[in-house]
């Protein structure tokens, strides 16, 4: 997600100083990386949209539900 920031808000941050090495880095990123970011991004928000709770392995495989989401559908 902070790749996808940083892509997302370039032409703001792009701007100062102190995070220029961290934007040129997001520069650097291949299209399959920025695509990869885009993609967790977007799975996260989906997750947060309806309420699930988030972890780590949600991000990294797009499979993987919460335990406590899955109790909190069930009970709706």
């Amino acid at each position: 997600m902070y790749w996808a920031f940083l892509d997302r808000r370039f032409e703001r941050l792009s701007k100062i100083d102190r995070v220029g090495p961290a934007i040129l880095s997001a520069r650097n990123r291949s299209d399959a990386q920025r695509q990869r970011d885009a993609n967790v991004l977007a799975r996260v928000r989906e997750r947060l949209a309806v309420g699930d709770a988030l972890e780590a392995s949600i991000a990294a495989d797009p499979t993987v539900v919460s335990k406590k989401a899955v109790g909190r559908r069930k009970a709706k």
